[in-house]
């Protein structure tokens, strides 16, 4: 039930709007880096990515986070949507926009996947709008094979 809805009096209720928002959490004051390893399925056109994502830094947002986002394996440039969700309901999603460049250095002749991350909404400690970020996905030259990477989000 939303505040006043049942016509309370909300001069009653000791606390103003303004302290509300005030004691609100304000959700991340750091980045977020993350180090991503996963595995990409081709489903046809493009190839869906599902990484597990562990924490570089503290604080430990992201422990056990999962992340989700496609490529197109034949285009270099990219767009198409990420989102990062873990245990503890935090939650973010967005577009980003990324290039395929030049193979890395490994013998498998991958490619390196870079990306700028946009969000546009989330929850817990990505709450709100807004945000940006990178990532980088060092991609095998075969889907199935296992990938790695990084991301930092800042909101």
């Amino acid at each position: 039930m939303a505040i006043g809805a049942g016509d309370e009096d909300l001069a009653d209720v000791g606390v103003s709007l303004a302290e509300m928002v005030k004691l609100a959490p304000r959700g991340l004051r750091r980045p977020v880096s993350l180090r991503l390893s996963g595995f990409g399925e081709s489903d046809g056109s493009r190839v869906q990515v599902a990484a597990f994502a562990r924490p570089v830094t503290a604080p430990k947002h992201g422990r056990k986070a999962g992340v989700l986002l496609s490529y197109d394996p034949a285009a270099g440039a990219q767009s198409s949507t990420w989102s990062i969700a873990d245990g503890k309901g935090n939650h973010a999603h967005g577009v980003l926009i990324a290039l395929r460049d030049s193979p890395t250095s490994g013998a498998g002749g991958g490619t390196i996947f870079r990306a700028l991350l946009f969000g546009a909404e989330g929850c817990g400690i990505y709450g709100g709008a807004g945000g940006a970020g990178e990532l980088n996905l060092e991609l095998p030259a075969a889907a199935s094979e296992p990938l790695t990477g990084t991301l930092e989000f800042r909101r």
